[in-house]
């Protein structure tokens, strides 16, 4: 069974774009030898990363996860998952009129990812925040995640999303770690919604051999304030019942939309940069796999807007009112015998400073979690579809599908003190002037039938059908 989303091919084709805008930058990103290059090594780890995932996840051993310090395996994941995630968190979220009707005139939302990996997660909420009219004024995202290093690739797709918001990502390691940091517990108190999209499969083996390794998950999650979201999202499999029963439940979570089946990202045309690399690494982006999907809400009173909007600063800057984005990697630590250790990444720009006047993103490292003053090894592995009758279970239908507004997704970056001007052309991009030429090329080439005749397009929609549904795909929060 397919999950009917409202606007599906126009949310669709903005994420082939997203692909498409990032692509060659994540391949060329990938260290080589001088002898193989840089498609064949992506290449290769398509192949182990759909190897692991077939046979892998079910055993509780670390050897069996897949190491995404390495940028080839990061490079791949991105390929193989992006559109799709990115897909089916937007889905999710549109069959509870609840979330719009809690979010709708925020001056603040914060976000928490778990195991979050590139930011699929982001995207999706993003977007769908953007589509129905309630992006607010500010917005705090927190990804926690057992590598940190996916910080590089979100970087690169930070700089083609449109608006400006700020994330922190830490070290997290959902089997081995016993408490939050207390910055890290602060935001996860105020969080207006968590999101779990792939990341407790990884993890799930891990507790069914020994459950008191849930400890540290359920205590996240009893963390959260009445009236946060959780968002959990995850293949499909006999007897899919273990989030639910032994975390959201036990933490006081309302079932508020539940589906399982399987969700197909609509049909379209690729652009010549994911044809190509269709052709090099012979994969093709993944449209459809069995999962399911459960929005949980937390029982008890919500507090007031105002008392929710002013409790706790956004991780990572000052309580003052900020004018600039944020994309921060906080150090990792180490409990054990009370001891903090940081391990520390040189500050670097993240996002471009576009001649426009859009403010440059600013990547810092806060030293709120050490005593230490260590530079960040080399070698760190830090921050953190079966249909069935009933599968809807959802008194509602989706949230203000008729009142949808379209042209708000825009491609161009907006400034962050400024409301998007309306266009006419908002769904084709245009670049920046610091964009290159070749990817000034790739955005204007959006239009499928500019470069694409009836027979190649018909020819890729067969291709389309031989996708990568039969792999698990797993999110990023993944076990040493």
């Amino acid at each position: 069974m397919d999950l009917p989303v409202p606007n599906a091919q126009v949310v669709s084709d903005y994420f082939r774009r997203v692909l498409t805008d990032i692509l060659e930058d994540l391949v060329n990103k990938v260290p080589n030898d001088g002898y193989t290059s840089n498609t064949e090594i992506v290449k290769q780890s398509l192949r182990e990363i759909s190897n692991l995932y077939k046979h892998g996840l079910r055993f509780s051993n670390s050897g069996l996860r897949t190491d995404w310090n390495e940028p080839a395996n990061r490079c791949a994941y991105v390929f193989l998952y992006l559109m799709h995630h990115c897909y089916l968190v937007y889905g999710s979220l549109q069959y509870s009129d609840e979330v719009t009707r809690s979010w709708r005139n925020r001056s603040s939302l914060k976000v928490c990812s778990i195991g979050g990996g590139p930011g699929s997660d982001l995207v999706g909420l993003t977007t769908f925040l953007r589509v129905h009219g309630i992006f607010p004024p500010s917005l705090e995202c927190l990804v926690l995640d057992l590598y940190p290093n996916w910080k590089d690739t979100w970087d690169t797709i930070y700089n083609h999303l449109p608006d400006a918001f700020s994330v922190t990502y830490c070290r997290c390691d959902l089997v081995k770690d016993t408490q939050l940091h207390t910055r890290d517990l602060q935001f996860i108190k105020q969080a207006d919604i968590i999101t779990m999209s792939k990341s407790f499969s990884a993890v799930s083996a891990f507790y069914r051999a020994d459950p008191s390794k849930g400890a540290f998950l359920r205590d996240v999650l009893q963390q959260t304030k009445p009236g946060c979201f959780v968002l959990f999202i995850d293949n499909e499999y006999s007897g899919c019942t273990q989030f639910q029963r032994d975390f959201a439940s036990r933490a006081g979570m309302d079932l508020v939309f539940e589906f399982r089946g399987k969700p197909t990202f609509p049909k379209g045309a690729y652009s010549f940069t994911i044809r190509k690399h269709n052709s090099l690494f012979d994969f093709s982006p993944m449209r459809s796999c069995d999962v399911t999907i459960q929005l949980f809400r937390k029982k008890g009173a919500v507090q007031s807007r105002q008392a929710v909007n002013s409790a706790v600063p956004p991780v990572g800057i000052s309580s003052s009112s900020r004018s600039t984005p944020h994309h921060d990697v906080i150090s990792s630590y180490d409990v054990f015998h009370e001891i903090a250790i940081r391990n520390t990444v040189t500050p670097r720009a993240t996002s471009p400073q576009y001649s426009s006047g859009i403010p440059q993103a600013a990547s810092n490292v806060y030293p709120a979690y050490s005593i230490y003053n260590q530079p960040y090894s080399s070698h760190r592995t830090a921050t953190v579809e079966r249909p069935s009758s009933g599968s809807y279970r959802t008194p509602t239908t989706p949230a203000d599908s008729s009142h949808v507004n379209i042209s708000v997704i825009s491609h161009q970056p907006k400034r962050v003190d400024q409301a998007p001007k309306p266009s006419n052309s908002a769904l084709v991009p245009k670049p920046s002037k610091q964009t290159s030429n070749r990817q000034a090329s790739r955005v204007a080439n959006t239009n499928p039938n500019s470069y694409r005749s009836r027979d190649e397009r018909q020819h890729q929609d067969d291709e389309d059908e031989t996708t990568l549904s039969r792999y698990c795909c797993p999110q990023a929060c993944t076990i040493l």
